[in-house]
C-alpha cells in the first residue's frame, strides 16, 4: 500500500520513517485503513528488531522522543484519557522489550 497523502505521499509504507508511522497511528485523523497499514508496518519493525537492521536502529534512537510526545498528548493530565495513555504505555513496554534485546 502507498501513502495517499501528506509528507510521504506515494511512498510505500515500508519506506516511511517509524516516527511518522507512530504519528499516523496515534495522533492523526487518518482513515482506519491507513492506521492499519501503519500498525502492520510497526509490527513488522518489531520482528526485524531482533535482526539488528539499520531501520530498527533508527527506531531505537527516536522512540524515547516519540514516547514523550505521545504521552504529552494522551496523558489525562494533558487533556488525553486513561485508555489512550494505557495504549501508549503498552506500546512503550513492547518497544523497550524489543529494542533492548
Amino acid at each position: 500500500m502507498r501513502m495517499p497523502w501528506g509528507k510521504y505521499r506515494g511512498e510505500e509504507f515500508w519506506n516511511i520513517p517509524p516516527g511518522y508511522l507512530c504519528w499516523l497511528l496515534f495522533e492523526s485523523n487518518a482513515s482506519a485503513s491507513i492506521k492499519n497499514a501503519a500498525r502492520v508496518e510497526l509490527v513488522d519493525l518489531f520482528d526485524l528488531a531482533n535482526r539488528n537492521c539499520q531501520r530498527c536502529e533508527q527506531l531505537a534512537d527516536t522512540w524515547p522522543r516519540l514516547y514523550r510526545r505521545l504521552s504529552s498528548v494522551c496523558h489525562p493530565d494533558c487533556g488525553g484519557n486513561v485508555t489512550a495513555q494505557k495504549l501508549v504505555n503498552e506500546l512503550d513496554d513492547v518497544m523497550r522489550g524489543t529494542l533492548c534485546n
